[in-house]
């Protein structure tokens, strides 16, 4: 079996039940004079997809995901759930928040939701927040929008 390069020897009987992705975008050539002050966090986003055993309705995958993120989190800001629609025109959902850092500054996440059949896929899109008229945040939006499924897990 390949996962992204990694050669794995598994037994025939063992499935794919999950995978996971993290993608993170270079560090600002202005890092370094910065490093005692406040960086930037470094944009990332996490792919993951799994197979549910247990198989619910996506709207409550998403509120319960939100109640999590709440009870870990507590301060978190400007939280929204929308209806999201991924490249290949299938329904989702985004919930979309954000929080402040230890050091003050404000990160934003998308988190897009879709699932087919019993396999759910999240993306998660980490990012500096700097308000609603962000043009990166618009960019960001179409990236989780152009996602589509080729095949199933």
């Amino acid at each position: 079996m390949d996962f992204s390069g990694l050669q794995l020897a598994v037994p025939p009987e063992f499935e794919k039940a999950e995978a996971s992705l993290t993608l993170v975008a270079p560090v600002p050539d202005f890092a370094a004079p910065m490093m005692n002050r406040q960086l930037p966090i470094q944009p990332n986003l996490i792919a993951h997809r799994r197979t549910l055993q247990h198989p619910q309705p996506l709207d409550a995958i998403v509120k319960q995901t939100e109640f999590d993120l709440r009870q870990s989190f507590g301060d978190l800001e400007n939280i929204k759930i929308a209806d999201f629609v991924f490249g290949d025109n299938p329904q989702g959902s985004l919930l979309s928040f954000n929080f402040p850092d230890r050091k003050g500054i404000t990160i934003a996440q998308l988190i897009a939701f879709r699932l087919d059949d019993d396999v759910l896929t999240t993306l998660t899109l980490t990012f500096n927040a700097r308000g609603a008229a962000d043009p990166q945040r618009a960019a960001h939006l179409e990236t989780l929008a152009k996602t589509r499924v080729e095949n199933k897990l």
